[in-house]
């Protein structure tokens, strides 16, 4: 099990913050990363990102970490990435240098699905399937039926 992602913050001085970027940034911790990114409350002028002690980053991590970083600086705060290794730094320039919707990025987290119309998309789900392997099998039958047929 990979370690949760967090975000711990220590104010430098009266216009700076840092911001330590720690655990995995993953996939598997999107609802995680989602609501710890809601819970930062940042007033500095200037933000420090430190990956020191980021122990993996995969896409959709690396996305989240670009939203804040494009989010930081739509407010006028000056971002500043430290202690993240090179090719950890050229995803993140390569990520931000895309333009993508903010809307686009805030619906990546699934929304919670009621069980019962859970069930019901799986069952007709599963319905849909069983029709086509009786298509199927029927096509196999007249085939072979003609094969015997008319050899």
């Amino acid at each position: 099990m990979t370690p949760a992602p967090r975000f711990c913050t220590s104010q430098i001085d009266d216009a700076t913050l840092s911001i330590s970027c720690e655990g995995a940034f993953e996939v598997d911790h999107r609802l995680l990363i989602k609501e710890k990114l809601d819970g930062l409350k940042i007033e500095a002028k200037a933000v420090i990102l430190d990956f020191e002690k980021l122990t993996s980053l995969d896409t959709f991590g690396a996305w989240q970490l670009v939203h804040l970083w494009k989010d930081l600086e739509a407010q006028n705060k000056t971002v500043s990435l430290e202690n993240a290794p090179p090719e950890t730094l050229d995803t993140l320039k390569e990520l931000k240098a895309f333009s993508v919707p903010p809307d686009i990025l805030k619906n990546l987290t699934p929304k919670q699905q009621n069980p019962i119309t859970l069930l019901g998309d799986k069952t007709l789900e599963a319905r849909g399937q069983f029709k086509r392997l009786v298509s199927f099998l029927g096509s196999v039958v007249i085939a072979i039926g003609s094969c015997l047929r008319h050899p």
